[in-house]
């Protein structure tokens, strides 16, 4: 099976778990059990039900960007604009973490969106 590749900025990440806010910082609440039978069960019986992710202040920042309407290419925009020098290489360290995060299930990265042939047609 042939697999998709995308470019990298046409994507727009999307959170897919519960944060808040400490000292300015992001830290994401990931349960400790996800599992559809046991955390029913045994999440309720957890003085402390959810591993608590501390991010630094660029990832922090990334993070607040992933709302599923920024693409990475403006998530680089601003990111530079708001370290500038230390992000570089800034397309990498955002690839990286999102990747990473995807990876953890704290996001979602879905596909573009496609423009059907019809459509692209019609505008021609």
């Amino acid at each position: 099976m042939a697999r998709t590749t995308y470019n990298l900025l046409d994507l727009t990440p999307v959170r897919a778990r519960e944060w808040v806010e400490e000292d300015g910082r992001v830290v994401v609440l990931m349960p400790k059990f996800r599992h559809r039978w046991m955390a029913p069960w045994l999440q309720p019986l957890l003085r402390k039900p959810n591993v608590r992710v501390k991010l630094d202040d660029l990832g922090s920042a990334v993070w607040r960007l992933c709302d599923g309407t920024t693409p990475v290419a403006r998530m680089a925009e601003v990111i530079q604009a708001q370290f500038g020098g230390n992000a570089e290489p800034v397309l990498e360290r955002i690839g990286a973490f999102l990747r990473k995060l995807e990876d953890g299930d704290l996001l979602t990265i879905p596909p573009p969106p496609t423009v059907s042939t019809t459509e692209s047609k019609k505008e021609n």
